[in-house]
């Protein structure tokens, strides 16, 4: 796998709505999270939550760590903080953007 295998297998993680959700929650709480935990923040089901909790690992977005019978997850990197910042700030310039275009 190169390196442009592992760029796009992460933004394709990315790119569903959910996962992104899941993502910015993750990186925005301090402690890692069980998945029941996640489960009751979008009210999903567990197996739904799950897999795509696997997804986020598989592209080594999430970072796994069992205590006891619990799982835990939290965000890999630092960079991924970043890189959600630069989403942020992405969609705020194309809004802007779009706000323009409207009033002309």
């Amino acid at each position: 796998m190169d390196r442009l295998d592992i760029e796009t297998e992460i933004l394709r993680a990315l790119a569903n709505p959910l996962r992104f959700q899941i993502i910015k929650y993750l990186s925005e709480v301090n402690e890692p999270k069980c998945v029941n935990n996640i489960v009751h923040r979008f009210n999903k089901s567990q197996s739904l939550i799950s897999s795509n909790l696997s997804i986020l690992k598989q592209a080594g977005l999430v970072k796994v760590v069992k205590e006891g019978q619990f799982v835990r997850y939290s965000v890999k990197s630092d960079s991924i903080k970043e890189l959600l910042s630069a989403v942020r700030k992405l969609s705020e310039e194309y809004l802007r953007t779009y706000a323009t275009i409207q009033e002309e």
